[in-house]
């Protein structure tokens, strides 16, 4: 059962945590702990839409200014961080800096320092496959890579060579992550993804999340239509008994248009999981003026062919709210195209 938290409570937590560091008594793992912690309040609270915008900005700040400590204190005085305080510095900080990457590169660099730096002390860890998966899907979802994480991903790569012990959302995590870095796929940790979804039961984030990958490398393996096709089956079937956030639907979304597109033997949803997909999407998208994608247009015909009474509903949504699913496609037929839902 969620547990609901009062939106005044993260916001005491985080000038908690801002005075900790004020009067400098916390320690490192204490700094890692409240960074998580932080982080996965505020995510709770998005979702829900609890916070306002300057509610989400005092958060947002307070877990950088948290996270920041902690990575100067590993790089200028070189204190060796622990791997679980690292993995959750670093995943914390990509929650807070969600949309904002770009004007904290200084900070990521810095970042991206200490891990290259404690790259081999990561793959010599307990359960490096987890810790390697978050990192990489914390820089994923920023979009940010420098020849530090370069350097460190040379370094972890046996780890993702050998995913045999990687569970099938790591797996799958590390598929997207390096898929929209535009970074080679080691083809034994996507056999390895798509064969635990295809034995398993996945979670919808871990299979979506490989069919996103799939999607948007543009150094793709091959992958057989039959391949994809069952992938596509298992996504069906256990999206049929989940409830669907925001994010997930406008993913899995992006992910029904390309099967639809830009395979040569078009892949077809069910109505039901389309009305589904978009009414999820619907339901979690704030209202606002955002400048409408150039392939609205696009979107709009793929399903109004997929899903006919499903296009009104899709029209107004994508005119007061834009989806930001950014990536390049290109399928068998050669079609090759960017979308920003």
């Amino acid at each position: 059962m969620e547990v609901l938290h009062p939106p005044g409570l993260i916001l005491h937590l985080s000038t908690l945590a801002e005075s900790h560091l004020d009067n400098d008594i916390a320690a490192t793992q204490s700094q890692a702990n409240s960074v998580w912690g932080l982080a996965k309040l505020l995510q709770a609270a998005e979702d829900r839409g609890a916070l306002s915008d300057i509610e989400r900005q005092r958060v947002r700040r307070a877990i950088q200014r948290v996270a920041s400590r902690s990575v100067s204190r590993w790089s200028q005085e070189g204190l060796p961080p622990r791997p679980e305080e690292l993995g959750m510095i670093v995943w914390g900080l990509a929650v807070a800096l969600s949309g904002v990457a770009e004007a904290s590169r200084g900070a990521l660099g810095q970042l991206s320092a200490v891990l290259r730096s404690n790259a081999a002390t990561l793959v010599a860890g307990e359960d490096p496959h987890r810790l390697v998966s978050n990192i990489l899907w914390s820089f994923g979802s920023l979009r940010y890579f420098d020849d530090n994480l370069m350097g460190f991903l040379e370094t972890v790569s046996p780890v993702l060579n050998d995913p045999g012990q990687s569970s099938v959302r790591n797996a799958c995590a590390s598929v997207w992550s390096l898929a929209v870095l535009d970074l080679p796929l080691p083809s034994q940790l996507l056999r390895a993804a798509v064969s635990l979804c295809l034995k398993g039961h996945p979670e919808p984030p871990a299979i979506v999340a490989l069919l996103v990958g799939i999607a948007a490398t543009s150094r793709r393996l091959s992958l057989s239509t039959d391949d994809i096709d069952r992938l596509f089956r298992v996504a069906e079937r256990v999206i049929e008994i989940e409830v669907l956030s925001a994010s997930l639907a406008a993913q899995l979304f992006t992910v029904q248009l390309w099967g639809y597109c830009c395979l040569s033997r078009p892949l077809y949803w069910p109505e039901r999981l389309l009305r589904k997909t978009v009414k999820c999407g619907v339901e979690g998208l704030p209202s606002d003026n955002r400048i409408v994608s150039d392939m609205q247009s696009s979107v709009r015909e793929a399903l109004h062919r997929a899903c006919p009474s499903s296009r009104l509903l899709v029209e107004p949504t994508a005119r007061r709210a834009g989806w930001n699913v950014d990536f390049g496609v290109g399928g068998k037929l050669n079609i090759d195209w960017t979308m920003s839902i």
